[in-house]
């Protein structure tokens, strides 16, 4: 299973269509899914929880 977490990390890429444009070269063996998760951090927000944030993770 190939995966492709997209996130505000730094690529290789300077902007999300140079992206999509590598990731549409890719052979297409599969149809991609998208699953959305919620990850859990371990900074404190202003109500004393832990700061979550919602991603997308891109699978074939």
């Amino acid at each position: 299973m190939k995966l492709l977490i997209t996130s505000k990390l730094q690529n290789s890429f300077t902007n999300k269509y140079k992206l999509m444009q590598a990731i549409n070269k890719l052979p297409q063996l599969s149809e991609w899914k998208l699953k959305g998760i919620t990850i859990e951090g371990d900074l404190l927000g202003m109500d004393g929880q832990c700061q979550t944030e919602d991603v997308e993770l891109w699978m074939t």
